[in-house]
């Protein structure tokens, strides 16, 4: 098997801008407004006004894809996007701070569980 974005582990970016494309993003999606970091729907305004006056600003960052992922993979059911969210966030398991660190070990129990019970 090829690797769709080589070197992106190491550097959190190549050609695509991020991670291989054929994650599943929606489940990532899904896992950060399961979890609420995410916005609720009736609060999407203000923190769309908000965004854009931290960019205007300058204090708006990239946000690292393994911090992103290790927080989503806590709050996703377990299965293939799991799987491959817990990649991305492995891949960088030691720049990761004790919560993400802990995310990332829910998230592996809840897959190595669905292994097991197959």
């Amino acid at each position: 098997m090829s690797d769709p974005c080589p070197g992106w582990r190491s550097d959190f970016g190549c050609a695509t801008g991020g991670p291989p494309p054929e994650l599943d993003y929606q489940a990532l999606l899904d896992g950060l407004a399961w979890g609420g970091y995410l916005a609720r729907p009736e609060d999407a305004d203000a923190a769309a006004a908000e965004e854009a006056e931290a960019v205007a600003e300058g204090r708006m960052k990239s946000a690292d894809p393994a911090w992103v992922a290790a927080l989503a993979v806590e709050h996703m059911e377990p299965g293939p996007a799991l799987a491959g969210w817990l990649e991305v966030a492995a891949g960088a398991g030691g720049q990761l701070d004790e919560n993400t660190l802990a995310a990332l070990a829910i998230g592996a129990a809840k897959l190595a569980s669905r292994a097991q019970a197959a």
